[in-house]
């Protein structure tokens, strides 16, 4: 669970690459996919244009195909449905939003 890119020996090191590399990880366990943002539009074999100098990504596909996807796009539902963690699921915000309790 968690991320697990944080064991490779590399990312201890990341201070000093932080300059010069980029770490990509599974965009679709993110919580900004999750809510519908940005991330939920990038598909499989998309090209991704990573900037490190300018310190910028870009998803290159064109603007209709992006809209296309965005009207597609499905609501998230949480897989568990009971418990605890089905109750955090549906009552605690994304990290944008202070990740608190929405009651």
């Amino acid at each position: 669970p968690g991320l697990r890119d944080r064991r490779w020996p590399w990312v201890r090191d990341s201070h000093r690459l932080r300059r010069s590399c980029s770490v990509c990880t599974n965009s679709r366990k993110n919580a900004e996919a999750a809510a519908g943002g940005p991330l939920a539009l990038v598909k499989d074999g998309d090209t991704i244009k990573i900037d490190v100098r300018k310190k910028s990504i870009e998803l290159l596909v064109n603007k209709a195909e992006l809209a296309r996807r965005e009207k597609a796009l499905k609501a998230f539902t949480p897989k568990v449905k009971h418990g605890w963690l089905a109750r955090y699921a549906l009552h605690v915000t994304s990290a944008d939003r202070g990740g608190v309790f929405d009651i």
